[in-house]
């Protein structure tokens, strides 16, 4: 009996550490198998202390997405309360309250596992989500954004539809507890301005000023027409006519004709203006410089004439198009001139020795990395400049693209350049390609 028992004793011994080696091997496969997915843990079970229990997942998203612990923990706590399993009547998951199709989109971005509530990975589509509604809209109305979804917030900011009153009221209880605290790589200060709501949302439609007013009108009758400086070449200029001298006597020279009125970066306010009309705009101003310089070659000195007519001639060539292989946009450098305000005349052309010959620039290159934009017109309302940026943007549909809005200021007037940025060279120039069947688009260079 004695030897019995010890023989069965070994037997369960043996069985059990096949059994402890048989679930290591399945941990330790597990674990291999969560390899594709960003830094997922196998376990779903707290990795912090009771006191706080999902601490170090909250920094690690809070590190990875550049936002503050303090957004995921408030948010976590009004979504959730901190439970993994939690599940809203909307269908929204996990700790974070996140919506299915919203997590699929996250986790193709991201890289994250396939099950949405599994804490790790709500936590970082979580904070995701934040980033992204933050660099949309600024701070707090990315709150409202997370909550209703950019769509409902935009139909507040500019759409004239309130918000819910559950969207009011996540606001203006997590809104108080995260202010003053920001990301290191802050939204541009045009974002906040635009979108500031404030932590207290009064019920009802936004209250918008009488310019807020104007560009939603501006919007819905002119549909965000836009006119840009750089319109399809115009064709080259007939021959300058000439002032004849009969005698020695002086001759009396007619006054040049009125300058053109100059193309302004804003919104068309007559919708039949078409691009032939602009050439024959931006010819007639072209034209006038150099009649006007010709004149003036007559009337100097014989040793300064030739320079003058040279220098006047020249001119069309300093507006040679860019060598895009695209129509209906252009290249903006960094050295572009803004665009001038409605009524301000073209200052005549003064007489200038002629330059020396300058070496052809160089075609631009595709470096600048993600730092080319596009621009899509040039507004005297921030709204209607910002609605157009943004459809534009959701045109372009690229990964990355930024909006931006940026007010330009031109003696009396303030025109707010609409562009969508954070793309290549290549990507622009294929953006503006897509974006000429709404409208003209300009390819903008880094630091323009």
């Amino acid at each position: 009996m004695t030897g019995s028992r010890k023989g069965g004793a070994r037997a369960i011994m043996a069985a059990g550490l096949m059994a402890l080696l048989a679930a290591c091997s399945q941990s330790a496969q597990r674990t291999a198998g969560n390899g594709p997915y960003y830094n997922r843990p196998d376990s779903t079970s707290p990795p912090g202390p009771p006191s706080d229990p999902w601490g170090p997942w909250i920094r690690d998203a809070s590190r990875r997405f550049d936002i503050p612990e303090r957004w995921i923990r408030e948010v976590m706590r009004q979504e959730s309360g901190g439970r993994a399993n939690a599940t809203s009547h909307a269908g929204a998951m996990g700790l974070m309250q996140v919506m299915p199709g919203t997590y699929r989109e996250l986790q193709a971005r991201y890289n994250l596992g396939p099950d949405p509530y599994h804490p790790y990975d709500s936590i970082q589509a979580g904070a995701a989500y934040l980033r992204e509604m933050y660099e949309l809209y600024g701070s707090p109305a990315f709150l409202a954004a997370y909550n209703a979804g950019p769509r409902r917030l935009e139909d507040y900011l500019w759409g004239g539809r309130g918000l819910p009153n559950e969207t009011r009221n996540y606001v203006a209880r997590i809104g108080p507890r995260i202010e003053g605290t920001h990301p290191t790589r802050r939204a541009p200060a045009e974002v906040y301005a635009a979108a500031d709501i404030g932590t207290y949302i009064p019920a009802g439609p936004r209250q918008i000023t009488g310019t807020t007013a104007l560009a939603l009108r501006e919007q819905r009758q002119a549909q965000a027409a836009v006119q840009i400086a750089s319109a399809a070449p115009p064709p080259p200029p007939p021959a300058a006519p000439r002032v004849q001298v009969a005698s020695l006597a002086p001759v009396a020279i007619p006054a040049p004709p009125p300058a053109a009125t100059p193309v302004h970066m804003q919104g068309i306010e007559n919708p039949t203006l078409t691009a032939s009309a602009r050439a024959a705009l931006a010819e007639a101003a072209r034209q006038s410089e150099i009649e006007r310089a010709q004149q003036e070659a007559e009337e100097a000195p014989p040793s300064r004439a030739p320079a003058v007519v040279a220098s006047a001639l020249a001119a069309p060539e300093r507006r040679a198009p860019s060598a895009s292989p695209f129509r209906g946009f252009g290249l903006v450098g960094t050295a572009q001139a803004g665009t001038l305000p409605r009524g301000m005349p073209i200052p005549p052309p003064q007489p200038q020795a002629a330059p020396a010959a300058a070496p052809a620039a160089a075609p631009p290159t595709q470096s600048g990395g993600n730092r080319w934009s596009v621009q899509v017109g040039a507004f005297a309302s921030e709204n209607l400049a910002r609605t157009t940026a943004n459809q534009a943007r959701d045109t372009v549909a690229s990964m990355g693209t930024r909006t931006s809005v940026t007010p330009v200021r031109q003696g009396g007037t303030t025109l707010y350049r609409a562009r969508v940025t954070g793309l290549t060279r290549s990507a622009a120039e294929q953006a503006c390609n897509r974006l000429r069947t709404r409208g003209a688009c300009t390819v903008v260079a880094p630091d323009a």
